[in-house]
């Protein structure tokens, strides 16, 4: 996990916390993602902002305490207390929407969202990561957990899309799905050159040498 990648998302707010679970493990978090510090030695606010690389003179611009975790969360950050049932799947499509990024995670009930911001300390792990959803105990709200093999590494809260962008992407779906669409590419295929195949499903060209993704001038 990168540090660097967690400071430069809490630097937005200048807020952070530490929680100690009874059993000594640390975790730091901005109120929407909480990262595990394990293996770190016992956390200071002035360690972790200096781990940061913030100046002595910003400091004091920054809210940080230590605090224990809630007991919910530390029912959440307990390995092994997740099921095959609970298992999201990462989406290839993610959502640019109002300058930010949003990644889609799925199983066959849910398909959930979060900041895609809230990934990038993660990204070198990625390849092994797993997700799943899991409710706080007694609650109905629930987290996406982030586990690498059987090391916990994130938990992050998901995000509620807004209708706004739901009729948005139902409007762009049925186009991209409709005859219409089909329609214009499969006339393009036909008047492409025939040393540039399109293909009518992508508008890839089509070939394995070829350099071009799409239609060219």
């Amino acid at each position: 996990m990168k540090l660097k990648a967690i400071a430069a998302i809490f630097k937005r707010n200048k807020r952070l916390n530490i929680l100690v679970m009874p059993n000594g493990t640390q975790w730091i978090t901005n109120g929407v993602a909480l990262y595990s510090m394990s293996g770190m030695p016992e956390l200071t606010p002035a360690m972790v902002l200096k781990i940061f690389d913030i100046p002595e003179d910003k400091q004091g611009e920054w809210t940080c305490e230590v605090k224990p975790m809630p007991e919910s969360m530390c029912e959440i950050c307990t390995n092994g207390f997740y099921t095959t049932e609970s298992l999201l799947e990462p989406k290839k499509t993610t959502i640019e929407y109002g300058g930010v990024t949003y990644s889609l995670l799925r199983n066959s009930d849910d398909m959930i969202a979060i900041d895609e911001k809230y990934l990038k300390p993660l990204y070198d792990d990625m390849e092994y990561m797993q997700f799943y959803k899991q409710k706080f105990p007694n609650k109905c709200d629930f987290a996406i957990v982030c586990q690498n093999a059987l090391e916990l590494e994130a938990v992050i809260m998901p995000i509620m899309l807004g209708e706004d962008m739901a009729k948005e992407l139902l409007e762009i779906g049925m186009y991209y799905n409709s005859s219409k669409y089909k329609a214009l590419w499969e006339n393009m295929s036909k008047t492409s050159s025939p040393s540039i195949p399109v293909d009518p499903e992508t508008g890839e060209v089509i070939g394995e040498d070829s350099e071009y993704t799409q239609e060219t001038f």
